[in-house]
């Protein structure tokens, strides 16, 4: 079970997204390669299992993205 106390996944989920979107950027389009959903749920299940990885999916959908009529 995913104990929100030892570990804050929003904070992590960000950190991941920030790197992602800070890294080289492509000449031609003038974007960082970015980041996707489902690599930073995938990255955080297996590092913090199975609750913590539905919880980044919830905060990516519901609060990053702010897509509240998906669920």
């Amino acid at each position: 079970m995913y104990n929100s106390m030892a570990y804050n996944i929003e904070e992590i989920v960000l950190s991941i997204m920030d790197e992602a979107n800070s890294g080289p950027v492509n000449k031609d389009t003038k974007k960082s390669k970015g980041w996707s959903m489902s690599t930073i749920v995938k990255d955080i299940t297996q590092k913090y299992g199975d609750d913590a990885g539905q919880h980044a999916r919830e905060f990516i959908i519901k609060d990053y993205c702010k897509m509240k009529e998906y669920y």
